[in-house]
């Protein structure tokens, strides 16, 4: 697959430049070649100053399927999670609860409720049903925001009643 940008006001890569590359492309055997014509102001910076303009069309070059990229994605997400049920199954559920909020959190003292109701579901997978993280985080953490105390106190409702936490 190709995706070829034209852009007008572009002086260095003229537009009637980049059809010809798909075109030649496309006579080559190359079937799936895609062209693009933005008419943005600015020229050949628009890769870097009009990203508004740029993003969806390499986005959608890179999900359209079967030639795209999405399945590629697929997997290395399913791969990273299978890395991370592997790596966190190895501690105990306090330390894994931590870690994903500190991940998320990044140098913050909240984080977005939906991002961790997510993160718990991709990780405990194998041991957590996606019926009781949803129930927990409804009954227990009504707000947007978690604070990791407020995330740390839904544990015992997920089943780590035996665990001891050490903050």
């Amino acid at each position: 697959p190709a995706l070829v940008i034209g852009v007008q006001h572009d002086v260095l890569f003229p537009v009637w430049q980049q059809k010809e590359i798909a075109d030649t492309l496309r006579s080559a055997g190359n079937k799936h070649v895609v062209y693009y014509e933005l008419d943005t102001v600015y020229g050949h910076d628009s890769f870097l100053l009009d990203h508004v303009a740029i993003a969806p069309a390499v986005k959608g070059h890179l999900e359209h399927e079967p030639h795209g990229a999405a399945h590629l994605w697929k997997e290395m997400a399913a791969k990273a999670a299978t890395v991370l049920q592997a790596s966190l199954g190895r501690s105990t559920m306090a330390d894994s609860f931590r870690d994903i909020f500190r991940a998320l959190a990044g140098d913050k003292d909240t984080v977005d409720r939906d991002r961790l109701k997510t993160m718990l579901k991709l990780v405990y997978d194998d041991r957590l049903s996606a019926a009781d993280v949803e129930k927990v985080f409804t009954e227990r953490l009504p707000a947007t925001s978690v604070s990791l105390p407020e995330f740390m106190a839904i544990r015992d409702a997920l089943g780590s009643k035996y665990e001891t936490y050490l903050p």
